[in-house]
């Protein structure tokens, strides 16, 4: 027996994911995924939720169903590209929010979860104007928070500040400054580590090496490099709010 029906916006992408893991692991939750894989990725498909490929601008399409709660995370999310792609921030986070509100207003959702951006309170609270990117996510905090005022919409805006691990964006135009780091760090370590396995008796498997040569760069004894040894590039800590 479903108790309650949620819709996860971006829920292929970094944070979205996590959020899934955790919400189907309630067996009375039917969890659905809305994601247009812009950045999202079908490797971070979690077993027991349900996945639709769409734009958010289309939600009464994509997702007829009665929603009781909806998490909102499916927007353009990077701040230096927003200049070039400013087509797309607006498209995603303007078009696609508000067909997402209006879809909260005429369905009745019981909830709506929105993922706001820290960055509209820099420069003393006018950081809304940095970029197109700050400028639409401040425009959508407005909205939703008019809708409540205006309709009665129930809602809850969360702010992330920096979340990261796991299933981050590594590579490409769009990789995370910290993704990108780990990435880099753990290829260095496995090619390392492979050498090692090659030449050691008893080395049963490269991963084992890996773990072992971690191991040593994290000591200060064994390793000249610990800027990062904080960090450990098998599954970096999410020090944000998820």
């Amino acid at each position: 027996m479903t108790d309650k029906t949620i819709l996860v916006t971006g829920g292929a992408g970094h944070v979205g994911s996590h959020l899934i893991e955790l919400l189907v692991a309630n067996p009375k939750n039917r969890v659905i995924s809305l994601d247009n894989y812009f950045n999202g990725s079908r490797d971070n498909h979690i077993p027991g939720a349900e996945y639709r490929e769409g734009h958010t601008k289309n939600i009464a399409a994509l997702v007829p169903e009665s929603v009781d709660i909806i998490y909102h995370l499916g927007e353009y999310a990077r701040i230096a590209s927003s200049f070039e792609d400013v087509d797309k921030v607006y498209d995603m986070n303007m078009i696609g929010t508000f067909a997402v509100v209006e879809y909260c207003r005429t369905r009745k959702v019981d909830k709506l979860v929105y993922a706001g951006s820290s960055t509209k309170f820099a420069i003393e609270g006018n950081g809304r104007h940095q970029s197109p990117y700050a400028f639409t996510k401040a425009n959508n905090v407005d909205l939703i928070n008019d809708y409540g005022a205006w309709y009665g919409v129930p809602y809850a805006i969360c702010y992330f500040y920096n979340g990261f691990g796991p299933r981050e964006v590594s590579e490409g135009k769009y990789a995370t400054v910290i993704a990108r780091f780990a990435h880099s760090r753990m290829s260095k370590i496995s090619r390392a580590a492979s050498r090692w396995s090659a030449s050691t008796v008893g080395a049963t498997a490269t991963r084992s090496a890996t773990r072992r040569a971690i191991r040593c760069w994290r000591s200060p004894r064994r390793s000249a490099d610990r800027s990062a040894s904080w960090m450990d590039p098998l599954g970096v800590r999410n020090r944000g709010t998820t």
